[in-house]
């Protein structure tokens, strides 16, 4: 079952006031400072990557994490044989 961070369903295409925005934003954030991943706010929320990307990045206290997954393998260090 996938972690929720306690965001309301915004929807794509919803208009927010500038308070309902700041409120949203500081939630994100707070998911993202949690651990959650950027698609994880997207798929909780409803909104856009660009959109949750904007939002972090529009943050100054929001340190971006550097990409990730299961296809980065540390560089090996061995040298050749031969």
């Amino acid at each position: 079952m996938p972690a929720t961070y306690g965001l309301p369903y915004v929807g794509k295409h919803k208009r927010l006031t500038p308070k309902e925005r700041q409120g949203f934003a500081d939630q994100v954030v707070k998911a993202y400072e949690q651990g959650a991943s950027i698609r994880a706010v997207m798929r909780e929320s409803g909104r856009s990557y660009g959109h949750i990307h904007r939002i972090l990045a529009a943050d100054p206290s929001v340190r971006m994490r550097t990409r990730g997954g299961a296809n980065h393998h540390p560089v090996s260090r061995k040298t050749p044989q031969g």
